[in-house]
């Protein structure tokens, strides 16, 4: 049956066998080879846009890196660096400025795992930590949670940092 409709792009007369149908049982000005042409191209190019979208410049050093899901890193001190401010603070604290605990500690997520912050500053700046110990905070103004600045943190077993804890109340 004729429809009195010609192909957009290759200009034959469409008949109900040879046109494509849209949702709404009416038929579209484009014949079935056509639009099955286009719709392999269009699908290559939408399969080349996203390749190109995976690879995005890093937010904080402007190396390209792989984007997964949100904010684009190209490493670990990258993303660390990116969520610290180290100007605000007079005493040399950086503070952290992404999610906090009800503690007031800073987390970071690494890998699906969320992580605390002084801990992953620690290991960044002076190496791994056994993990049987912990990161204690030593500022100049007395305990500041929020800080992740290396120099402001050692490391020590439960009894040290207990320790801490009760000198700390003591002077308050």
């Amino acid at each position: 049956m004729e429809l009195n409709k010609i192909c957009n792009k290759c200009n034959i007369n469409l008949t109900t066998t040879n046109a494509v149908k849209r949702e709404n049982f009416k038929y579209k000005n484009i014949c079935k080879p056509c639009y099955n042409k286009y719709k392999s191209n269009h699908n290559k190019n939408i399969q080349r846009i996203d390749r190109l979208k995976t690879f995005v410049e890093c937010e904080n050093c402007n190396e390209y890196c792989i984007n997964r899901k949100g904010r684009a890193f190209c490493s670990l001190i990258c993303k660390f660096i990116a969520y610290i401010d180290t100007w605000s603070n007079k005493n040399g604290c950086w503070l952290w400025t992404s999610k906090l605990d009800k503690e007031g500690y800073g987390h970071i997520l690494i890998n699906y795992k969320t992580k605390r912050a002084s801990r992953i500053s620690y290991e960044l700046f002076n190496g791994n930590i056994p993990s049987s110990l912990f990161v204690c905070h030593n500022c100049p103004n007395g305990d500041n949670p929020t800080c992740v600045n290396p120099a402001h943190l050692w490391i020590g077993n439960n009894k040290d940092n207990q320790l801490d804890y009760y000198r700390k109340i003591k002077e308050i």
